[in-house]
């Protein structure tokens, strides 16, 4: 999934909660057992899924879910702990990816519980890797995030980058709702020491400060989402 997959981030004095998930590809051999899965991260044991403190039981919801695919043979694994992602958004999310970003594992990169409420740690977690998901949970309860395509760069002067597969999704009653890019400009990603920002044009699709503390979204160009957050202004 473009993953920053169990994509999420959190700000530990608040409730936002932010983690950063890349994946890493799998693909099964038709007719063979055996399971070909390659990750930049630290296997487990299994060498799929997500590598996290599967053992801290103040992590969240345990998550061992295989996701099969249309192509025989071919499945993405998650496995570890999340605090945001149900089975039911993790299948949602899936099937919403572009189809060149499917079929992967989702490893864990960042989590804001056990890594610390800094952006600067999210952005060195999720450098070198080009599929990542983003997911975020504030403090009203809305869980939404980014598909970030593109390898994190941090930037001196405020510059945006990336490219059109970018995009940004929220969940509203229980149903996924995804947006890709809108053609109407280019604004896709800007990142620095200070802050992480997706999307502009009338206002960013979302924002965080540099200590992962407060952040907004709202009606966005680049990616015609309405605000994605429980109000524009959320911890």
């Amino acid at each position: 999934p473009i993953p920053i997959q169990d994509n999420r981030a959190t700000v530990a004095s608040t409730n936002i909660d932010k983690t950063v998930v890349n994946n890493a590809p799998s693909t099964s051999v038709v007719g063979n057992k055996n399971t070909i899965s390659t990750s930049t991260a630290v296997p487990t044991k299994d060498n799929k899924g997500f590598i996290g403190s599967n053992n801290n039981v103040n992590a969240g919801i345990d998550l061992s879910v295989t996701i099969p695919k249309s192509v025989a043979g071919i499945v993405s694994n998650v496995q570890g702990n999340s605090s945001i992602l149900t089975e039911k958004h993790i299948f949602q999310l899936e099937s919403a990816l572009p189809k060149t970003h499917q079929c992967y594992n989702w490893i864990l990169r960042y989590k804001l519980a056990v890594s610390g409420a800094s952006l600067s740690t999210l952005l060195h977690s999720a450098r070198g890797h080009s599929q990542l998901l983003l997911v975020l949970k504030d403090s009203g309860g809305a869980v939404f995030g980014a598909l970030i395509t593109e390898t994190i760069k941090i930037h001196e002067k405020e510059k945006y980058y990336g490219n059109g597969t970018i995009a940004v999704w929220s969940f509203q009653s229980g149903t996924l709702k995804f947006y890709p890019w809108s053609y109407q400009n280019s604004y896709f990603l800007l990142t620095s020491k200070e802050s992480l920002a997706l999307g502009g044009g009338g206002n960013f699709a979302i924002y965080l400060d540099g200590d992962l503390n407060k952040g907004s979204s709202g009606l966005c160009q680049t990616f015609s989402s309405p605000c994605l957050s429980s109000s524009e202004e959320f911890t």
